[in-house]
């Protein structure tokens, strides 16, 4: 390659990345990006809600991320479900109830001149407390949740790529990740009997099934759903899986720390 052609390439990259830093500025009033992170401890005051009953619950957020799970806790001792977060967080989160519905927003105010962006790390930014688990639950920026004392006839969980369950029992399990290629289910001291895992991606993902090493944990049958000209693996981790059906026959499954296995076939038609 001529050094011409070499000096000619490097202007235009050096012109390109000097536009994209105008246009960043430019886009940011001419201010720096700022971005605020709150540690939310164990220790944190705590604001607590009573909220009517919903079946389903859809959590929002603008311009704020947390590093930590959504708590979903079902509790037998209360009547009526109750929202709790840290104090520190009262301004940012707005919730609504329409019908059956409970809509949970975490926002970062356009008028906040200060920062950019909010990253929560610590503790959970939010626990529901609920006599019974919702049977519908949507996420968008916030996309790990975590459920404890579940007990379920139906569950669907839509745009959630960390699943953590613990102590559950959950009759039909339905997970779907539209845009994620990797994600991962934590079970522990919990049974499934139906679980289906459907991704509506285009190429591959990578999915982790596992549970803690002193949990014990099944599931009846899995069925995993994706595009059947792409290669996925589904790794298992000490887990205990029944029954294992999937579409296409390209899909790789990885067995670790004495995970149990048991019929695996092809459900393509």
């Amino acid at each position: 390659m001529k050094k011409s052609t070499i000096v000619l390439i490097a202007t235009a990259v050096a012109v390109w990345i000097v536009t994209l830093v105008t246009v960043a500025v430019i886009a940011s009033g001419g201010q720096k990006f700022k971005v605020k992170d709150i540690v939310i401890s164990t220790d944190s005051e705590r604001v607590t809600k009573v909220i009517k009953p919903f079946s389903v619950l859809t959590l929002s957020s603008n311009k704020v991320y947390s590093n930590s799970a959504i708590s979903i806790v079902q509790c037998d001792s209360v009547s009526t479900p109750q929202l709790t977060y840290p104090a520190e967080l009262a301004e940012y989160i707005s919730y609504s109830e329409i019908n059956d519905t409970l809509m949970v927003s975490f926002q970062c105010h356009s008028d906040d001149d200060t920062y950019n962006e909010i990253i929560l790390q610590g503790e959970s930014p939010l626990t529901i407390i609920t006599p019974g688990t919702p049977e519908y639950i949507q996420g968008t920026s916030f996309r790990k949740i975590a459920f404890s004392g579940t007990k379920a006839s139906k569950l669907n969980l839509s745009n959630f790529y960390t699943i953590r369950l613990n102590s559950t029992l959950i009759d039909t399990l339905y997970i779907k990740d539209p845009d994620s290629w990797k994600y991962s289910l934590h079970i522990n001291d919990s049974n499934i009997g139906y679980l289906k895992i459907g991704s509506k991606r285009k190429d591959s993902v990578e999915i982790s099934v596992n549970q803690d090493s002193a949990a014990t944990s099944c599931i009846k049958h899995l069925d995993f759903e994706g595009q059947i000209n792409r290669k996925h693996e589904i790794t298992f981790d000490r887990i205990t899986v029944d029954n294992i059906s999937y579409r296409g026959d390209n899909i790789m499954l990885s067995i670790k720390n004495k995970a149990k296995i048991g019929n695996v076939y092809s459900d393509e038609k």
